[in-house]
């Protein structure tokens, strides 16, 4: 069975090129889904048993913070930042080539 990503980031063109650019290189290992409206996000969240969501923490904070962080996996701006408030964090705008393995590393 494939583990389970959702995605929600408000910048849609982002999120468009980060769903094409993982289902090309890990479509076979992994099950990415993609959400840019809160609500769509939250209700499938709910019915789905997913193995990471990865969103900027204001969102984490102020909509998904039922969701565990265990499996909550953070936006950073700042390509030094490992880690905000507790919850992994991962740099946004990094280049992932063809490595995107290195992104999820503690999956």
């Amino acid at each position: 069975m494939k583990q389970e990503i959702v995605l929600f980031d408000r910048d849609k063109e982002y999120l468009a090129r980060f769903l094409v650019f993982f289902k090309t290189y890990m479509g076979d290992k992994l099950l990415i889904q993609g959400f840019s409206e809160e609500e769509v996000c939250c209700q499938y969240l709910q019915n789905h048993d997913v193995t990471l969501l990865l969103t900027y923490e204001y969102d984490y904070r102020s909509v998904f913070k039922e969701f565990p962080m265990s499996k909550t996996m953070l936006f950073s701006d700042v390509d030094s930042v490992c880690e905000i408030n507790g919850i992994q964090a991962v740099y946004k705008y990094q280049k992932l080539y063809s490595k995107p393995q290195y992104f999820l590393l503690n999956l």
